[in-house]
């Protein structure tokens, strides 16, 4: 009998049966970058920790729960897709931690 071919992206067959999932999460997925992250708050910055990560990429102690709260208040408005995307950013702002503002962060990609 052949052997299975692995399933690059999938989760293996003992943990999509006890999840129920067969696509790993979204933050499995390649790194976010610096545009991006951009482009999805863009709409959202008005002012305070949202703003500071548009504008320098700039990220403190209230940056992740300035973006939670959008996100909540994203989905409460049935944007669940926008809501989502604000996650991705969560995880990127987690992933790279505190920062000071960054010299040319506008034209990074």
């Amino acid at each position: 009998m052949p052997e299975p071919k692995p399933n690059p992206g999938k989760l293996p067959t003992a943990q999509r049966a006890t999840t129920g999932r067969t696509q790993p999460e979204p933050h499995d997925a390649a790194p976010m970058t610096d545009a991006q992250v951009r482009a999805i708050i863009e709409p959202h910055q008005g002012d305070g920790p949202i703003h500071r990560l548009y504008a320098t990429g700039e990220i403190d102690d209230d940056t992740i729960p300035a973006l939670g709260l959008l996100a909540a208040e994203l989905a409460d408005q049935g944007r669940d897709e926008e809501a989502d995307r604000i996650g991705d950013v969560i995880r990127y702002v987690r992933d790279v931690g505190s920062r000071p503002p960054l010299t040319r962060w506008i034209y990074r990609r």
